[in-house]
């Protein structure tokens, strides 16, 4: 096993030889931030055991989108990963069997030993490597029909002589910063995920979220030929805070296609200059930035496209400001080969 990454790999009995997306003769790709995150440990398993509202309506998107492979973000990480075990126990009662996982440790909540925020009381959320009220909070996970294999792992970089001013010591990633090989009929298909911080709150925010997305683009690097980036950047190439630049300069990037998948807007922003059928999330509070493109699939140039969509949240019950996002791969006989 590559790196640190837990793999997770449940063989449910009703997921064996099953978990085919709706893209019959492709594969389906997905993300959803579920932001079913608790504020304290062990919460999410006590609501995922029980079938409570908010993860009986996530379950029932995905299922309802029936993807090959997802990016499962705002999923607490435990060491054991049984608040994920039973998250996939959910879905293959639902009929969407979802058996192979890879769950990384996150930094947030992981004690960095610094006074971060200058206030005199290190140990607080603010002064963790990632934002946290405890460790594991607020992680993610990728779960899949297909094999799993750990590739690279990305999470411990620090900044070193990079950093700006307060982030020294401190790690680059607020989350992870993960890649693996999907172990498909037509060969390997490199997932690179990983969540960047919100470029707001502090001072070096935006130089925090450029630097998560630059740490993406290394592990995009090391991917094989087929590959696709699944990521929460929380960065809109054309509103709200941070570096817009480096959103449009990795959405440019000549080995990987942005299929810009939409939907029809349930807001207006009209001080904003993105297209809100774009928008994955909307923030609509008093001081809320209102809807923002932060959640992203992007798959290699070398893959063609067959579709891709935006599926919002509809029931009241949805814990998620986010829409899931979706993208269909026509995948060929047999993909560029790659190594382990």
């Amino acid at each position: 096993m590559r790196g640190r990454a837990a793999l997770v790999a449940l063989g449910l009995a009703a997921g064996q030889g099953a978990g085919q997306g709706a893209a019959a003769d492709g594969l389906r790709l997905a993300l959803l931030h579920s932001e079913l995150s608790r504020e304290g440990p062990g919460l999410l398993l006590r609501d995922a055991a029980e079938g409570r509202a908010p993860v009986a309506a996530i379950i029932a998107r995905i299922v309802a989108a029936r993807p090959d492979a997802l990016m499962l973000a705002g999923l607490d990480h435990d060491a054991e990963g049984l608040a994920l075990a039973a998250i996939q126990a959910r879905l293959a009662e639902a009929g969407h069997p979802m058996p192979h996982a890879l769950h990384p440790p996150t930094n947030a909540g992981l004690p960095s030993g610094l006074d971060l925020d200058g206030d005199g009381r290190p140990g607080e959320p603010e002064d963790a490597h990632g934002w946290g009220r405890f460790r594991g909070q607020g992680a993610f996970a990728l779960l899949a029909a297909h094999p799993l294999e750990p590739r690279a792992d990305l999470s411990a970089r620090e900044w070193g002589a990079a950093a700006p001013p307060g982030e020294e010591g401190r790690r680059v990633s607020s989350s992870a910063h993960v890649s693996a090989d999907l172990v498909l009929p037509e060969g390997r298909l490199t997932l690179v995920a990983f969540h960047a911080d919100a470029p707001a709150f502090r001072p070096t925010s935006p130089l925090r979220n450029a630097a998560e997305l630059a740490l993406g683009a290394e592990l995009v690097e090391g991917a094989c030929p087929a590959f696709a980036v699944l990521a929460v950047t929380n960065l809109d190439p054309a509103d709200g805070d941070g570096i817009g630049g480096a959103m449009r300069a990795f959405l440019d990037r000549p080995d990987l296609r942005d299929p810009r998948p939409a939907a029809p807007p349930s807001h207006s922003d009209p001080g904003h200059e993105g297209d809100p059928a774009l928008d994955t999330a909307l923030f609509d509070g008093p001081s809320g930035p209102g809807g923002l493109r932060t959640d992203y699939v992007l798959p290699a140039a070398v893959l063609p496209i067959a579709g891709a969509a935006l599926e919002r949240p509809a029931d009241p019950a949805d814990p998620s400001r986010h829409a899931l996002v979706r993208v269909d791969l026509a995948l060929p006989d047999a993909l560029p080969p790659c190594e382990p």
